[in-house]
């Protein structure tokens, strides 16, 4: 195989998922290890790199959520991975607060060295061992466009369309459980398989490879 081929060009991209051992309440050793999963995925010709739900804090960090502390440490950390993420599409999940004050459970889309954007989780389970609106505000209606000093403009949104050179990727209803997700991934895959969907990833962002005449 020519290995100059870039598979873009007919309609293919080269995702990852990936799961690096995750350090409960240390957003600064987490992304370390992302940032190194990203380095070698880059060297493989990854485009898309997704990582878990909440992967820069971990999910049971319960009222730490709250903390002051642990979001200055997460806004250094997305800094170390958005300089990662300059030859590819990084996909993490992170506590994200609103500059209204509210707090999302997050997928933050990194590429070219900064974010791109931010899709907070629409439906926050509530049940058994799940606490999530405790901590988390819905994103559902949530558009806000923020100019962030440190990470420039972006929006915070569900429904968002990226682009990162040949690559577009459409998000949806972010980070829901799969039981709760399969009657709206049902409808978002519907529609998008009319615009050219050929993956969908984890915390629901729908990825096509198109250009913008497609």
């Amino acid at each position: 195989m020519n290995n100059d081929v870039d598979l873009a060009d007919f309609g293919f991209v080269r995702a990852a998922a990936a799961a690096p051992a995750l350090a409960l309440g240390d957003p600064i050793t987490n992304a370390q290890r992302i940032a190194d999963h990203l380095r070698q995925l880059a060297a493989q010709d990854v485009s898309i790199a997704l990582f878990p739900e909440l992967c820069l804090t971990g999910y049971t960090c319960e009222d730490l959520f709250f903390s002051s502390g642990l979001h200055r440490a997460v806004r250094r950390s997305l800094l170390t991975i958005a300089e990662a993420a300059d030859e590819l599409v990084a996909i993490v999940g992170a506590p994200w607060r609103a500059p209204d004050g509210r707090l999302f459970n997050a997928a933050v889309v990194l590429a070219g060295g900064r974010i791109r954007g931010v899709v907070p989780k629409q439906v926050q389970p509530n049940y058994g061992e799940f606490y999530e609106c405790r901590w988390f505000a819905s994103g559902t209606g949530v558009d806000q466009t923020v100019d962030d000093p440190e990470f420039g403009q972006f929006r915070i949104a569900c429904n968002q369309l990226f682009r990162a050179g040949a690559i577009q990727f459409v998000s949806g209803p972010t980070h829901a459980t799969l039981a709760a997700r399969m009657g709206a991934d049902a409808a978002y895959g519907a529609l998008f398989g009319l615009i050219g969907l050929m993956v969908l990833i984890g915390c629901a962002i729908y990825l096509t490879a198109r250009d913008s005449t497609g």
